[in-house]
């Protein structure tokens, strides 16, 4: 919503949402199957940070870089840089 996070899609959510309902549910809006905004941290924390907040409900997490731009870090990211 502007510069705010509203929401997150994960594909999980996705496919759960489409499998409950295929007929009906293939053709509803984005909205509804949003999550709870991903957490954000800082660009600049540690890694070890990260463990706070990243589960098998809550899948990325947004890091806020000093220019004030979001990149999104999932457990994919994490895994691949280790």
């Amino acid at each position: 919503d502007g510069e705010e996070m509203v929401g997150s899609v994960t594909e999980s959510a996705v496919l759960t949402f489409i499998l409950d309902n295929p007929l009906n549910n293939s053709e509803k809006h984005v909205a509804e199957v949003m999550g709870k905004p991903f957490p954000i941290v800082e660009a600049g924390d540690p890694i070890s940070k990260l463990s706070r907040y990243i589960s098998r409900e809550v899948p990325a997490v947004l890091a806020r870089e000093r220019s004030g731009s979001l990149q999104i870090l999932t457990n994919y990211d994490i895994v691949r840089a280790l």
